[in-house]
């Protein structure tokens, strides 16, 4: 049976964007939002709990009580508050619903997160996780997670993590938090717990905010337990790319703290949130955020290696050439600053796609994966590697692998695996993943072409104004293209002909 009443509450702040529930308003930074009812109430469903699942079941029965709704009624709505907030703020999980991860939700004047203290690093305390039933045999696999997590964490240059012997001194205590802070001085705790159930292991996880007590995220896996290592490797390979995450978007959506000077990392950190809008503006700020963090710390090989993405964004943004040659001397910037540092030498290998080609970044990429093999971001990029190498079967296997590190992965996640479905010919398939991503001239390349060989005349009528408004030279960014094989990059300019063919027809 289906509810009866809409999400109510109190008024929410999140990030720039403040929910009011008694007007049914929702305020930004340039005054009301245009939201429909609908929409106002999805958002407010979500908000409610952030960082959680909200299944389409759950929408349908707070948004739409008793009524009968089609799928694409409730896909159109989340699309419009994607238009309205940027498209990072709520995340798809195909086939289940929807989860807000933008920054945490606060009560305007109530509690606010955690203030990180300037001129450090975030530092998180991973406690051991909980041996539920007590079962001594299954003790060294739950302090084996726990210890895993730690190591894999550790590798993040941009988070400190409490050792193991600090964290191991205080099991049993997880639910002390002023003990934690007084002890560790933690930022952020994770805490769990795991349990045996027949052939199969769930491990449940938690990360909290020290300062207030607020749930941050929260998330359990279940896995057969066939091979205990594989499970263990693979379980604290997600819980640590998913915790790295979610301390980079609560941290980066702060805004500024008055009467506090603002550190180099945390300039940085909210950088990276306003980047992952994939948006001409947001790309601007972001680069804003990276140059003052260099002021700040002309040492932060961290800032000059998301300053050389947001030269990445400028080249597939408006493909100038000065762009990809300024990005890439950042890049090898902060190689030099910190050779050891994984996401440096993958920030240099993307760059070398285009501008030095396929050898030259697959050498880089080797380092970065030797370096790191767990962080997510690498995998999805050696996917594109192998797609423009030409082995599309590898490719799936390492942008698989980074989803799965990654459950709330970024957009150009699904972007590169839209390219691998436009060279295996899928254009219908491709679409959605470059359509996410509509400022950007590689993209637009990429829908065009679908558009042109499916023949789809209204699709290329609707995108021609932007193409028109921003001058790209289409055929020029898919003559760039760095495919080994040159038979894709052919029909991507093949395609392109034929959209403009039947817009001009």
């Amino acid at each position: 049976m289906r509810g009866t009443g809409k999400a109510t509450g109190m008024d929410l702040q999140f990030g720039d964007y403040r929910l009011m529930h008694r007007d049914r308003q929702v305020s930004g930074p340039d005054g009301p939002l245009n939201l429909s009812a609908r929409s106002f109430d999805i958002l407010a469903a979500l908000l409610a709990k952030p960082n959680e699942l909200i299944s389409k079941n759950d929408l349908f029965d707070t948004v739409w009580p008793g009524v009968a709704v089609e799928e694409n009624t409730l896909q159109v709505h989340v699309s419009g508050l994607r238009k309205a907030l940027g498209p990072s703020l709520i995340v798809t999980v195909h086939g289940r619903g929807y989860k807000y991860a933008g920054p945490p939700p606060v009560s305007p004047g109530g509690h606010e997160p955690a203030q990180v203290k300037p001129d450090r690093k975030p530092l998180v305390a991973v406690l051991p996780f909980n041996n539920p039933g007590d079962d001594p045999e299954q003790q060294y696999f739950i302090d084996g997670i726990t210890e895993d997590i730690i190591d894999r964490l550790a590798k993040y240059r941009v988070l400190s993590v409490i050792g193991h012997h600090s964290s191991f001194a205080l099991r049993g205590r997880d639910d002390d938090l002023p003990e934690l802070r007084g002890k560790l001085a933690a930022d952020y705790v994770l805490t769990g717990s795991i349990r045996k159930l027949g052939g199969r292991v769930r491990i449940a996880a938690r990360l909290t905010d020290a300062v207030n007590g607020t749930a941050m995220w929260a998330e359990h896996y279940d896995r057969p337990l066939e091979d205990v290592f594989a499970v263990q490797d693979e379980v604290a390979d997600i819980i640590a790319s998913t915790l790295m995450g979610r301390v980079e978007l609560e941290i980066g959506g702060r805004g500024p703290q008055r009467g506090l000077d603002v550190s180099s990392y945390e300039l940085v950190l909210r950088g990276i949130w306003h980047f992952r809008t994939l948006t001409v503006a947001g790309n601007a700020y972001a680069a804003e955020c990276f140059q003052a963090a260099i002021a700040v710390n002309p040492g932060n090989a961290y800032a000059h290696r998301w300053l050389s993405s947001c030269y990445i964004n400028h080249w597939f943004m408006e493909h100038r050439r000065d762009h990809l040659a300024k990005g890439l001397e950042l890049a090898r910037r902060s190689t030099e600053l910190d050779p050891t540092n994984a996401q440096c030498h993958t920030a240099c290998a993307f760059l070398q796609l285009w501008a030095e080609g396929l050898d030259a970044a697959t050498a880089s990429y080797n380092k970065a994966f030797a370096l790191t093999p767990g962080d997510p971001h690498v995998l999805a990029e050696l996917g594109l590697l192998h797609i423009y190498r030409g082995d599309l079967a590898s490719a799936y296997d390492f942008i698989d692998q980074a989803e799965r590190l990654n459950p709330l992965p970024p957009l150009w996640y699904a972007e590169f695996r839209a390219i691998g479905a436009f060279v295996a010919g899928r254009y219908a398939e491709a679409l959605p993943g470059f359509a996410a991503i509509p400022e950007c001239a590689f993209d637009t390349a990429y829908v065009t072409a679908c558009l042109g060989h499916l023949g789809d005349a209204a699709g290329i009528a609707a995108i021609t104004p932007r193409i028109e408004q921003r001058h790209w030279d289409l055929l020029a960014v898919a003559a760039d293209e760095p495919f080994r094989d040159p038979e894709p990059r052919q029909r991507l300019i093949t395609g392109i002909a034929k959209a403009f063919a039947l817009s001009n027809g």
